[in-house]
């Protein structure tokens, strides 16, 4: 029997939150779902527990492979799934979120991409905050930011494929470049509302550790979306975009609570974020003086 849902996740020496990530796909109540995991050669353990989980996986292999891409590019070539998810080891589902996304799908068969919300966690699995997701607007997208995380997203395996799959030539954005390709003529999306999965910040991520090189990235794809352009008419499209971007969140209804976290909340979080967030004169010296910021442990 063919599967609905392809879950694809790639691993490297990520064995403290492994189990979590296997447990949640294998705990789904949808049971039309297979999970391929493609680990990159880890030596914490890891292998050891893909061993152990072995008959509730369809597919899993511990080789050297180039990287993040190439191994979701390995996944993506063995998976059968009409559907396609794309679950980091470091990352989970909710109960029952496979559920969740079948049901939409069922209503909207025409839909190429569907995506919900997401958790943000720290590295034991408390609650930081839920990114509430708002409306998927390509123009954005090209420019400024894809504004889906992918532990809520779910892909149509063949459009995935015909739109060239996942490209091992990018490191930090491939998600970023992926959703350009894959969203270009701009088919239908779906947005849920209901938290469908977890993201876990912990300073090892590359989010925390490679500011300069995910940069160099964007510039990168940047220059290939918008050939010859001069860095001024780049600057100014930028502003344009994420003008529209701040008008989704307002419509959406996500934008105060966005501007809060930045504000107040994520000062708590600095370590994980790699930046305390949105200094304002006078109102975040007064943050400052009646709520400090806690001490990290």
């Amino acid at each position: 029997m063919q599967p609905v849902f392809s879950i694809l996740t790639p691993c490297l020496n990520q064995a403290r939150f492994l189990e979590r990530n296997l447990r949640s796909v294998a705990g789904q109540a949808s049971r039309d779902v297979e999970h391929i995991v493609i680990d990159g050669g880890s030596t914490d353990g890891g292998v050891e527990m893909l061993r152990r989980h072995g008959d509730s996986l369809a597919h899993w292999v511990s080789e050297p492979d180039g990287g993040q891409a190439d191994a979701l590019r390995k996944a993506l070539s063995v998976a059968r799934g009409e559907w396609i998810g794309w679950l980091n080891a470091d990352e989970f589902y909710e109960p029952g979120a496979l559920d969740h996304v079948r049901a939409a799908m069922d209503k909207h068969p025409d839909a190429e991409l569907v995506y919900g919300n997401v958790r943000r966690v720290d590295a034991e699995g408390h609650a930081i905050r839920v990114n509430r997701q708002w409306r998927f607007d390509y123009d954005v997208c090209r420019i400024q930011t894809p504004i889906i995380i992918n532990c809520g997203a779910f892909f149509r395996r063949q459009r995935l494929i015909d739109r060239g799959g996942f490209d091992p030539s990018w490191h930090y954005i491939l998600d970023w470049e992926m959703y350009i390709r894959y969203m270009r003529g701009k088919p239908k999306w779906l947005r849920l509302k209901q938290v469908l999965g977890n993201f876990t910040m912990h300073a090892q991520s590359k989010t925390a550790t490679s500011q300069e090189a995910f940069e160099a990235e964007i510039q990168r794809l940047r220059q290939r979306e918008f050939p010859g352009w001069t860095p001024q008419q780049i600057d100014a499209e930028k502003r344009r975009q994420h003008a529209r971007m701040m008008q989704h969140m307002l419509l959406d209804g996500v934008l105060f609570e966005k501007a809060y976290f930045k504000l107040v909340r994520q000062r708590n979080y600095a370590h994980l974020f790699g930046d305390p967030g949105v200094r304002v004169p006078v109102v975040s010296r007064v943050l400052d003086l009646v709520a400090p910021v806690r001490k990290s442990s």
